[in-house]
């Protein structure tokens, strides 16, 4: 890790974890106003008004407004919003959508708005503080990261679909590598690039917590090759133009 990280961390975890330390003395109070300030948030969307959102106060009331839901319930709206729809499933536009796997079926699409990209990067300052105060030397050694391209394709009204990991790994990428001194196999211009066979390629990488020695990154790039090739062979997905490239 960078001095500098190190030191942004030495001064905003303390304070992150006393928060969320102090949070969790009342979990169930701290859960019931999230979701209450959520759904006031989003009682003017389609889901929101079929729900009644404005009417409800309590997680009870909740409970038995709002069904259990599947993702075959809310895919019409969110396909709604991939073409453009307003206030489907959220009052703010979804900047992205992160997509999954796509292991047992097709892809499924989560809309992502700044807001709850924001409430993530929280999350994550939350887990890094408590990840570095509970194991300092974890990022210690050479850091290797398997990753998709950043943008897999767009929605028909223009906005991206991203892989989660991919992303994350371009903005560390653009970024310096700010969280870590990090050994990549490839710059991220070149890992979005398209292979021959008009698939995707991978950057690839894992991370050790100790210094490792070149024969060993050499081994792990080996074997983080063969990975990339059998998750290509199983995909067989398009490549789509990736934002990476800056």
């Amino acid at each position: 890790m960078t001095t500098s990280a190190k030191l942004i961390f030495d001064v905003i975890g303390p304070p992150t974890l006393a928060r969320f330390d102090a949070r969790c003395q009342h979990p169930m109070a701290q859960q019931q106003k999230l979701l209450l300030a959520l759904l006031r948030e989003n009682a003017d969307t389609e889901f929101g008004r079929r729900h009644d959102f404005a009417s409800i106060e309590t997680f009870s009331r909740f409970q038995k407004q709002v069904p259990i839901t599947e993702y075959d319930d809310i895919a019409p709206y969110i396909e709604a919003s991939r073409h453009g729809e307003p206030a489907q499933l959220t009052r703010a536009r979804p900047v992205f959508y992160g997509m999954t796997s796509g292991t047992t079926g097709p892809a499924k699409y989560i809309p992502v708005t700044e807001a709850s990209r924001h409430a993530k990067s929280r999350l994550m300052r939350l887990w890094l503080s408590g990840l570095l105060r509970d194991h300092p030397s974890i990022v210690d050694g050479v850091i290797l990261q398997p990753a998709s391209p950043e943008v897999e394709e767009y929605a028909p009204d223009g906005t991206p679909c991203e892989d989660d990991c991919g992303a994350a790994t371009c903005t560390m990428g653009v970024c310096g590598c700010g969280a870590a001194d990090a050994g990549v196999m490839a710059p991220t211009d070149l890992s979005s690039a398209p292979s021959p066979g008009k698939q995707p390629t991978h950057g690839c990488s894992f991370a050790t917590s100790a210094p490792t020695s070149t024969a060993t990154v050499l081994l792990l790039a080996i074997v983080a090759v063969f990975i990339r090739r059998r998750i290509v062979e199983a995909c067989g997905r398009s490549s789509s133009p990736s934002r990476c490239s800056r």
